[in-house]
C-alpha cells in the first residue's frame, strides 16, 4: 500500500522521518544524496528546490506499507529493491529520495521522500499522485505475487459474507417486510422498525455530516447494507421513503450542525431527528408538466448564446 501527498514542510517531516529514539528510524535508500542527518537532508533538497520558485509544495511524501504476513520475510535488501522498482514506475528516477525504515508500528514501514523539482528546475505533475502512487504499489505487488491489500480486503469481506449468510438472510428478509407491510415514512420509523427484531442499525455519514448509508448489526455482527444485498443502498431507500423527493438534492444534504459519522460518540436518535427534520421541511422542485414553459427554439437559441456570451474588456491602440 502507499499513501503519498506533495508537502511544503520538508525539514520538519524528514525529522518526524529520521526519528532514531521513538521510531528506531534507519535510513535504507538515498539517491543523488549523501546525508547524515535530517538537517543535510533538507538542506540537499532546498539547494536544488531553490531552481523553482513558483512551487511551494515541493516534497513528495510517500509511506510505503506492506501486509503483517508480506512483512514477516521482507528483508532490508528487498525493501531497498522495492523502492527502486517505485521510484522507476513512478519515473522519478532523476529526482533526489531519501527513505526511512520504521519499525514503531505492528508491521515495519518505510518513509519516502522524493524531490518534486529535478534537475532541471522542473516541477513533477502532482495531479493524482496519492492515487497514481497507490496504483504503482499495486503493480509491484502484482509482479512480485505479494497480498495486496485491495485483495486482503475483498478476502475478507468475502469471508463476512459466506460465514454469516444466515444473519445477512435474515437482516434482508426483515428490510423487505418493514418496506412493504410497515412503510416508514423517515428514517427514524425504518430504524426502529429494525429494533424489534434485535437489530441495530446506525446511520453512516461524512465529517461534514453527509448521510452516506446505514450499517446493520445483530448477533454482534456489523454489515454495510451493500453486503446484504445490494438494493439496500441509500438511493434505493430514499426512493422508498421520500418518493416525491429529488434524489440529487437529498445527495446534497448537509447536516453540520452535529457533524456525525459512524463510530463517533453521537446520539444516533439525535442523527435521526435531523435526517427526518430536514427531509420533513423539503419541498419538491418538480413542476407538474401543464405548468412548464415551452421555449420556441428561437428563444431556446437567444438563451444559449446569452449563456456563452462574455464580457470583453481591454484598450484600444
Amino acid at each position: 500500500m502507499a499513501l503519498a501527498k506533495c508537502i511544503s514542510h520538508t525539514s520538519e517531516s524528514m525529522g518526524y522521518g529520521w526519528n532514531e529514539k521513538e521510531k528506531n528510524a534507519t535510513v535504507i535508500s538515498q539517491k543523488h544524496m549523501i546525508a547524515n542527518s535530517p538537517k543535510e537532508a533538507a538542506e540537499m533538497f532546498k539547494l536544488v528546490q531553490s531552481t523553482n520558485s513558483n512551487c511551494d509544495k515541493n516534497t513528495i511524501s510517500v509511506v510505503l506499507s506492506r501486509s503483517n504476513k508480506a512483512n514477516n520475510h521482507f528483508t532490508k535488501k528487498e525493501w531497498k529493491q522495492y523502492i527502486k522498482d517505485f521510484i522507476e514506475e513512478m519515473n522519478l528516477e532523476e529526482h533526489q529520495h531519501i527513505g526511512f525504515r520504521h519499525f514503531d508500528k505492528n508491521h515495519d514501514h518505510v518513509h519516502l521522500y522524493i524531490n518534486r523539482i529535478n534537475f532541471k528546475g522542473e516541477a513533477y505533475k502532482d495531479s493524482f499522485i496519492g492515487s497514481e502512487c497507490g496504483i504503482a504499489a499495486d503493480r509491484l505487488n502484482i509482479k512480485y505475487g505479494i497480498e495486496r491489500p485491495k485483495q486482503i480486503k475483498k478476502d475478507r469481506e468475502e469471508k463476512l459474507k459466506s460465514d454469516h449468510r444466515d444473519i445477512r438472510a435474515s437482516i434482508y428478509k426483515h428490510h423487505c417486510f418493514v418496506l412493504d407491510k410497515i412503510k416508514p415514512s423517515s428514517y427514524s420509523e425504518y430504524v426502529s422498525a429494525f429494533a424489534k427484531a434485535d437489530i441495530k442499525v446506525l446511520a453512516v455519514t461524512s465529517k461534514n455530516g453527509h448521510l452516506n448509508g446505514f450499517r446493520y448489526e445483530k448477533n454482534g455482527i456489523s454489515f454495510k447494507a451493500s453486503q446484504i444485498h445490494r438494493s439496500m443502498s441509500l438511493v434505493n431507500l430514499n426512493k422508498v421513503l421520500f418518493p416525491s423527493m429529488n434524489n440529487n438534492e437529498l445527495k446534497k444534504q448537509n447536516f453540520r450542525s452535529y457533524n456525525g459519522s459512524y463510530g463517533a460518540k453521537g446520539n444516533q436518535n439525535d442523527i435521526l431527528e435531523q435526517l427526518d427534520s430536514y427531509t420533513s421541511s423539503y419541498s419538491s422542485p418538480i413542476v407538474p408538466s401543464d405548468q412548464v414553459q415551452d421555449f420556441g427554439p428561437g428563444d431556446d437559441e437567444i438563451i444559449k448564446k446569452k449563456r456563452k456570451k462574455k464580457k470583453r474588456r481591454g484598450r484600444s491602440i
